[in-house]
């Protein structure tokens, strides 16, 4: 598939036209996202008004992975503040949450590279991006952003859970392992009801993760602890 970009300003392939097409991603303006290929014959184009979220997902597309984290690097040569601008303007989400929504690893990585604080920044249902690579199962995204802080997987959001209280409903495995690897404490963490992960586990079925946990935790007093409704896990499989 050939992929063209035009916006309402002339955009060259040289250095410079990158970097403004780039900054025009972040201004706001409209792009138009030009689409040929013979054998699936799809409609010529699509236009997109880009603008906040929005125009974070615009970059995102498969077949343009290395071009987005090379847009990453010739911005910050240009402006090494912009990501840190980014962080405090009014947007839902970084562009870091949009990269672990996704699932892509190099452009997280990128990002995480100029600016590891990225980690801990909290969108508008105060989530970490942790929140959303833990619920979607992206086993080595939560790893670069555990790397990047630990703390990040003990971060409460607006309903009160943490990673592992997301990975622990989804059944995601392989998170919860990396989770309580990193921070064994982050089992202990509690929602509203006094309900721990575990109690989680056996509420959504998730009995192969439940049993991963037990083993994980080892304590007695974590697996025997009531809600606050005074069940145990016991009491909730029965």
């Amino acid at each position: 598939m050939e992929i063209s970009w035009n916006s309402r300003q002339h955009q060259q392939s040289q250095r410079g036209g990158l970097v403004n097409f780039s900054k025009s991603l972040i201004d706001g303006n409209f792009l138009e996202f030009k689409t040929t290929s013979a054998a699936s014959k799809m409609r010529p184009y699509q236009l997109f008004q880009v603008s906040n979220r929005a125009k974070f997902l615009a970059l995102f597309d498969e077949s343009l992975v290395d071009l987005k984290c090379t847009l990453i690097f010739l911005l910050l040569q240009e402006d090494q503040l912009i990501l840190a601008r980014a962080s405090i303007t009014c947007f839902d989400e970084t562009p870091l949450h949009v990269a672990c929504m996704l699932g892509h690893v190099p452009f997280a990585k990128a990002l995480l590279a100029h600016k590891r604080d990225l980690a801990m920044e909290l969108d508008s249902q105060g989530r970490v991006p942790l929140h959303l690579a833990s619920a979607n199962g992206y086993v080595e995204l939560a790893r670069e952003l555990l790397q990047s802080d630990p703390l990040a997987c003990l971060v409460h959001d607006e309903d009160g859970r943490t990673p592992l209280h997301l990975a622990t409903m989804k059944g995601r495995i392989n998170i919860v392992i990396e989770l309580v690897k990193a921070r064994p404490e982050v089992a202990e963490h509690r929602l509203s009801h006094g309900q721990t992960a575990l109690h989680l586990g056996v509420r959504h079925n998730r009995l192969e993760t439940l049993k991963v946990l037990v083993e994980m935790v080892g304590d007695g007093d974590l697996v025997n602890a009531q809600d606050d409704e005074g069940n145990t896990i016991l009491h909730l499989a029965a």
